[in-house]
């Protein structure tokens, strides 16, 4: 609770909080089949305008899966109430979900779980920090055009910088370090 105050202090910036803004913290938000899809129709109903919900994260209120359920349709039945909510009254709702702790081709393939999670969602965004110290957003979905962005974190105002595309920035990188090597190296370098 104290880091998400602190987080939003630093995004306000001294500015009053939106009017509409809600935190329900963990103790307060039950699991989906437990109130949790109640609470979220309420809020949406009395909330003047309402626009965004986030989840964070989807562990901690989604169902556990049932025994005579497969993991896929336990992954995607997770996301799938979340879903018809956002349709029904036209607003968007961000879950927060974890990666895998393993590198893959496809970075859809990172989303913790089965492809029932990023199959049932419309838009999939992930956010992953290389051993090298970037981090790139990669995003697919249903209405947006597939995307790799460089993305840079600023921790004093906590907001993301997109940085261009992800390629491009990599290579700039790579070569800003050649040429510092080069310069270090007081000459020419063989192999």
């Amino acid at each position: 609770q104290r880091r998400l105050q602190r987080r939003l202090r630093k995004l306000l910036n001294g500015q009053p909080a939106p009017k509409g803004l809600r935190n329900l913290s963990a103790g307060e938000m039950p699991r989906l089949s437990e109130r949790g899809t109640a609470l979220i129709r309420a809020w949406i109903e009395q909330a003047p305008e309402p626009k965004l919900g986030v989840i964070d994260v989807l562990a901690k209120v989604r169902d556990p899966r049932r025994k005579d359920q497969g993991l896929y349709d336990s992954d995607y039945a997770a996301m799938e109430e979340l879903k018809t909510i956002a349709d029904e009254y036209g607003i968007a709702i961000v879950v927060i979900h974890h990666l895998r702790k393993m590198d893959a081709d496809d970075p859809l393939d990172q989303v913790s779980g089965t492809t029932g999670l990023s199959g049932s969602a419309d838009t999939v965004l992930v956010l992953n920090r290389t051993r090298s110290g970037t981090t790139t957003l990669h995003g697919r979905g249903r209405d947006i055009e597939d995307l790799e962005k460089a993305v840079q974190f600023d921790e004093s105002t906590c907001v993301w910088t997109v940085l261009g595309g992800a390629a491009s920035v990599r290579y700039t990188g790579e070569r800003a370090a050649v040429l510092t090597a080069l310069q270090e190296a007081g000459g020419s370098m063989s192999l």
